[in-house]
């Protein structure tokens, strides 16, 4: 029992949990955690022609490509998580940690005491498996 108890702590141990540099509420709606709406902009680059002199009867104008950054949009994003959070993980982890704690004393005050086996469990339950056979 003491190995299987090890085992869930380790499985507790990977969950993750939810980013901290997020504020996370919890959605009635889905059971997940969410993120409060992020507004976003989206630019794309564009080219633009500048004038940089003005043609003359001398000269011809001169012009320069740029590459410019133009608005293309808008989008709201949330973000939503099954993670656990950080004091929820952490209870779990106490909760397993007794559990083990009190498993191996239990189990230490059992090997300090002379056995005695009043009935044969093992038969019970092996009479009760064949009971529909003793038909």
């Amino acid at each position: 029992m003491e190995k299987q108890l090890v085992d869930i702590r380790t499985f507790i141990g990977n969950l993750p949990v939810l980013d901290i540099a997020e504020t996370w509420t919890l959605d009635p709606n889905t059971g997940l955690y969410r993120t409060e709406t992020i507004k976003k902009h989206r630019t794309k680059k564009e080219q633009e022609v500048i004038t940089l002199t003005k043609a003359t009867d001398k000269h011809p104008e001169t012009a320069q490509l740029v590459t410019v950054d133009k608005l293309a949009g808008y989008w709201s994003e949330i973000k939503y998580s099954g993670a656990l959070s950080r004091p929820i993980k952490n209870s779990l982890l106490e909760n397993v940690e007794k559990l083990i704690r009190e498993t191996k004393s239990a189990r230490e005050r059992a090997n300090s005491l002379p056995a005695v086996n009043e009935e044969d469990y093992g038969q019970r339950i092996f009479n009760l498996l064949l009971a529909p056979i003793k038909k």
